[in-house]
Order: structure tokens, then C-alpha cells, then sequence
């Protein structure tokens, strides 16, 4: 999940508001 990102991206808030507006792009990871 998202725990990979935690800490390496900066906007690591901005990909979790990201990723709960659009839950299909959970996908692609």
C-alpha cells in the first residue's frame, strides 16, 4: 500500500487525499 511511499515522497499527505479521490489508481501501483 501506501506504507512503501511513506516517507520517501514529499507530498506524501497529498498521495493519500490522491489516492482516496481516485481509488483506481490503486491499480497502478
Amino acid at each position: 500500500h501506501t506504507h512503501a511511499w511513506h516517507g520517501k515522497a514529499p507530498n506524501d499527505e497529498q498521495l493519500e487525499i490522491a489516492l482516496a479521490q481516485n481509488p483506481e489508481t490503486l491499480g497502478d501501483y
